[in-house]
């Protein structure tokens, strides 16, 4: 943009829902803090961009201006991001307002792998996803004392890699297994590719001299969540003219485990000293300023953080409220019956936030119940396939537990022994099942067939019993053969594809073996029996009839694409780490409660602050309504809400 440019008054309109820049703010006059970083001239400078500033508007607009200005060919820009749609997205809109077709847009992955492969002599294939994966669940299998998933010891490694404290200390020797997997491939990985190129870039000073020359310009976007290798290699590229332009927030710092650190925009400061220059942009122009008031609120108390001053520049107040409910499913229910009173477009433009994928996962029952239309991705799909799962092993225990109680206090119940005879599989038809509640005597008086079988299985029950909750766990797994069942039936739900398969047994396994450990801690088979109902009490699915798990996973899925096909308009399901970069008109944050937000694994005070600054980042997709909600429990069950609700109860 150059001082004659024209910008018109007001901004376009755009569909709701989404990138809040789909707004369109191209056609924005800019804010005085917007216009200063805009028309930056050389050296560094780092721009606070608080959530909803408008910072792609900026970047997109400073590019053009460096062009128009004569500050830079387009070929000596590069703008690197974190994910190929964003890229693309801020070259889709830059090239709406310019035709200049040689600047780079990038991922950090995907320009240095450039780097490397222009540069370097060294073998340079990348590990595939799939093999990856597969060897990774192979350590998991080959360790199965670490208690580790794929998913987390993929992100330990990246970790590791990248010279971040690991408290794990077997971790270093899986390490070392692992690069000799890669290196037996002659195949690198993402962090590798970062790493190695680092160290051309310090050890080849032709090398450096060419890319430098090449690349004059360097804008980044999401700076707060770069990693400090990734921030070694800018630093190299940019010097020695320094025009390093970053963009970022360290208030949505949210990628720790990945190797982000809130402390980078702090750390830019201090490393260029005063010929950085710092910019902040704190009008919001997303969220109302109630909700804004409240965002703020909650991030003022972390104590690691550059101080800012958010106003709103909405033109609408907004609302926010927070909620306590004394049961979950009366917490689903309150946010389904606000759901089904949005009407048209501001259907598509409501979201629901969770913070794992299997909180979001445990939310779609009650929406496909009431016939609420959803967009949910791949993850939480597969996470509520295997959530299914884990439910349907507590219904088949607590029938166990249930049946061998009532058949030595009186009669069992007809669903439970309907629940349990054929699991394992002892090939009884349940012919002999006809009354409600049945006796021992009375099963045995109607059983014709397989008297033995159905005699053992009476056996079995009492001796549930009579056991030890820890012993009686063991005899029902390995004696009775439940666990080899459970694991080859409840895989084959997971899907076709074999690699699925082998994570969701692995996931059942998991849970099998935790239930072992915890049916320890309890005296008698009734208090190890009550446990079971309470985990079953806290998951909101209606699948007690001991019906839905004969359902194949097809048919749900097909039930869910017929509600979507007759309505296109859908309220969104995502978790909080997903919704980076997303707006909506309203919010719903549920489970705000401890040992799930803040997590219970948050134990440091980084991490603490980690998830108080993920929590901010789902109040900020809020434009016009937010509300927060929470369990406060019973008397019996008592809950305890999350500490950072704590400015708001």
């Amino acid at each position: 943009m150059d001082k004659n440019s024209s910008w018109p008054d007001r901004p376009g309109a755009g569909p709701a829902g989404g990138h809040p820049e789909v707004l369109n703010r191209d056609s924005m006059r800019p804010d005085p803090a917007q216009l200063e970083a805009i028309r930056h001239g050389p050296g560094p400078c780092a721009v606070i961009a608080g959530p909803g500033s408008g910072k792609t508007f900026v970047l997109t607009q400073r590019i053009r201006h460096l062009i128009r200005s004569g500050h830079a060919a387009p070929g000596q820009i590069l703008v690197l991001t974190f994910s190929r749609s964003a890229a693309a997205e801020m070259q889709g809109r830059f090239l709406r307002s310019a035709a200049d077709h040689e600047v780079v847009f990038g991922t950090f992955h995907a320009v240095f792998y450039r780097i490397l492969r222009e540069s370097s002599h060294d073998s340079l294939k990348l590990i595939d996803p799939v093999s990856r994966s597969r060897y990774l669940h192979r350590l998991c299998e080959l360790h199965p004392e670490l208690k580790t998933s794929v998913e987390e010891l993929q992100l330990l490694i990246s970790r590791s890699k990248n010279g971040l404290p690991c408290r794990q200390k077997w971790l270093p020797a899986l390490v070392r297994e692992y690069n000799c997997f890669l290196a037996a491939r002659e195949c690198l990985d993402f962090d590798d590719m970062v790493l190695r190129c680092l160290s051309l870039l310090e050890e080849e000073p032709d090398v450096l001299s060419y890319w430098r020359d090449r690349f004059q310009w360097i804008l980044v976007d999401e700076f707060q969540d770069v990693s400090p290798s990734q921030y070694a290699v800018l630093r190299l590229l940019a010097a020695p003219l320094d025009n390093l332009f970053v963009v970022g927030d360290d208030d949505q710092s949210i990628y720790g485990f990945r190797g982000a650190d809130p402390s980078t925009m702090r750390r830019f400061l201090e490393d260029y000293g005063d010929r950085a220059r710092r910019i902040s942009m704190t009008v919001n122009y997303r969220c109302g300023a109630i909700i804004l008031r409240a965002a703020g609120a909650l991030i003022s108390r972390n104590r690691s953080r550059i101080s800012k001053d958010l106003r709103a520049g909405a033109q609408e107040e907004g609302s926010f409220s927070c909620r306590l409910f004394t049961g979950r499913r009366l917490q689903y229910d309150f946010i389904a019956n606000a759901l089904q009173e949005l009407t048209g477009e501001t259907v598509s433009s409501a979201a629901v936030i969770f913070r794992t994928h299997a909180g979001a996962s445990s939310f779609l029952q009650v929406l496909q119940d009431r016939g609420i239309p959803f967009d949910a991705d791949e993850t939480v799909r597969r996470t509520r396939r295997a959530e299914t799962s884990e439910r349907q092993v507590l219904l088949d225990l607590t029938a166990y537990y249930r049946a061998g109680q009532d058949l030595r206090s009186g009669g069992a119940r007809r669903k439970d022994l309907v629940r349990i005879i054929n699991r394992p599989e002892r090939l009884l038809s349940g012919s002999f099942l006809t009354d409600e509640v049945m006796t021992r005597e009375r099963i045995l008086q109607y059983t014709v067939f397989d008297r033995d079988t159905v005699e053992e299985m009476m056996d079995d029950l009492f001796l549930l019993q009579r056991l030890s909750p820890a012993y009686s766990f063991r005899y029902l797994m390995d004696s009775i053969g439940y666990r080899d069942w459970a694991l080859q039936t409840y895989a084959q739900k997971a899907g076709r594809d074999s690699r699925r398969r082998r994570d969701s047994a692995h996931r059942i396994r998991r849970f099998l073996d935790s239930l072992g450990d915890a049916a320890a801690s309890y005296p008698d088979s009734t208090a190890w029996y009550r446990c079971l109902q309470e985990r079953l009490q806290q998951d909101p699915e209606p699948e007690e009839d001991g019906r839905t798990e004969d359902i194949p996973v097809q048919t749900a899925e097909r039930e869910e694409a017929k509600i979507h096909k007759d309505s296109p308009r859908r309220v969104r399901i995502l978790t909080m780490h997903a919704c980076k970069g997303l707006e909506f008109d309203t919010v719903f944050i549920p489970d705000l409660n401890e040992g799930n937000v803040p997590s219970r694994r948050a134990l440091s005070s980084d991490q603490l602050e980690e998830e108080r600054r993920l929590l901010y980042v789902a109040m900020t997709r809020a434009k016009k309504v937010l509300v927060l909600t929470c369990l406060e429990g019973t008397a019996d069950r008592p809950a305890a809400p999350s500490r950072f609700l704590e400015p708001f109860l």
